[in-house]
């Protein structure tokens, strides 16, 4: 796990790392990535390297003033449970705070239990819910006070 870096990064390494997760049901393209933000205030893109291949990432944006939103985030397969999200959300906590943000949310669905597990063991709390006909589909709105 030494040989894991994270730092600052850009969109084509999130697009490489995001083609590779399964799970997703669609595949965000590069422009769709360039849209999202483009009209952000401020927006972080945290990258997870292993000897130099993207591996994982976390883009997150300013929602408001005081509150930073992770909004799409994925780790390779082969370096899940790892502790490589873990390295990612904590570089992203500790750049929020740098930039005063008090609170990150974040949301989730009953299809990603595991990320749901996580968030929950890591000092989010759920602060909103929509529920839809599939369960699988009902979004799960979490936050976290830094």
């Amino acid at each position: 796990m030494n040989s894991i870096s994270i730092k600052e990064g850009n969109i084509d390494d999130v697009v490489k790392v995001n083609n590779t997760i399964d799970e997703y049901q669609i595949k965000f393209s590069k422009q769709r990535f360039l849209e999202k933000l483009a009209d952000k205030k401020y927006s972080l893109i945290t990258i997870a390297y292993a000897q130099n291949t993207p591996i994982g990432f976390l883009i997150s944006y300013q929602a408001t003033d005081n509150t930073l939103e992770i909004w799409c985030t994925g780790v390779t397969k082969k370096f899940r449970s790892l502790g490589v999200f873990t390295k990612l959300q904590q570089y992203t906590e500790e750049t929020a705070i740098k930039h005063n943000y008090h609170k990150i949310i974040t949301d989730t669905s009953n299809r990603y239990l595991k990320s749901l597990h996580y968030y929950i063991n890591h000092g989010f709390q759920i602060y909103n819910f929509d529920k839809f006909p599939n369960i699988l589909n009902n979004k799960i709105y979490l936050e976290k006070t830094i």
